[in-house]
């Protein structure tokens, strides 16, 4: 039985199991639910919502595409800043709806930070479309980490279609009772399964190349993301031969120098790579 604990997750979660605030979106007094952002806009546009459609308890999120001044609006629901996370753990978990108007899943993100703000560990997880509530598990991958304890976590939740665009209006997705758990695996070192990458330059000023080995074809997908766990640029997505492989990338203008991750989905695995973003503004 779920019970609104948010006060407690806040103010004492460090004596806690530092768990996700308000798991069940049972506590939701306005806009958003409480612990929580969304890319709803005060009297503009709602796209997430409280549902009684609820796993478990009274509640649930739901998140819809919606119009908003023509165009389609994509729900996101994330955790604004990392919450504290003080136990290590290997998955995030919860249950999940998805009614898609088009070819739409839902991309869940987690990852548990140390102290400096560093990646501990990370996983994501496309989720297709279900008509019934599924449980989804989210690994967490140790391997790349930085191997330090976990201070805080962040997870977030939005449609994919893979070509970065909001979505069929209509189509939307129900999570709840949302929960870190599991023993970590990898922790000592990088997984049998991983695939090593090299980023050179680095730091990376305005362009870059992301090197790997793959020991036979496969499937990959390989993007590069924030410390958020947002996708700001798709490198690759399809199959590719055995072999070595150099993918390009040269960030956009908009983004901002700092620290990023490359992710290396393959085979059901994921390889992560954190780079830093260092322009050299100061050249002729």
């Amino acid at each position: 039985m779920k019970r609104t604990v948010l006060s407690l997750l806040i103010f004492l979660s460090i004596h806690a199991f530092g768990q996700v605030p308000n798991p069940g979106f049972e506590d939701w007094p306005g806009l958003d639910p409480t612990g929580w952002s969304t890319t709803n806009i005060q009297s503009v546009v709602t796209c997430i919502t409280p549902s009684s459609d609820a796993h478990g308890g009274s509640q649930a999120a739901r998140g819809e595409v919606v119009t908003n001044f023509g165009n389609p609006w994509p729900p996101v629901l994330h955790t604004p800043a990392g919450f504290p996370m003080t136990q290590d753990h290997g998955e995030f978990r919860g249950y999940y709806k998805l009614v898609s108007a088009a070819n739409l899943e839902m991309l869940v993100v987690a990852m548990l930070l140390d102290a400096n703000g560093q990646i501990v560990a990370i996983g994501e997880t496309m989720l297709p479309p279900a008509a019934a509530y599924q449980e989804f598990i989210v690994p967490l991958d140790h391997g790349a980490g930085s191997g330090e304890a976990p201070a805080s976590a962040r997870v977030q939740m939005n449609f994919s279609d893979g070509a970065d665009q909001p979505g069929a209006i209509g189509s939307y997705f129900l999570v709840d009772d949302l929960s870190f758990s599991g023993t970590p695996m990898g922790i000592t070192g990088p997984s049998t399964m991983a695939i090593p990458m090299t980023v050179a330059p680095m730091p990376v000023p305005d362009a870059s190349t992301i090197a790997f080995t793959l020991p036979a074809a496969m499937h990959v997908t390989m993007e590069v993301r924030d410390v958020q766990g947002r996708t700001v640029h798709e490198l690759h997505n399809g199959p590719l031969p055995q072999g070595v492989h150099r993918m390009p990338w040269a960030p956009s203008a908009a983004l901002a120098d700092g620290i990023y991750t490359i992710t290396l989905q393959h085979d059901g695995n994921l390889t992560t790579q954190r780079i830093v973003l260092a322009r050299n503004r100061n050249r002729p």
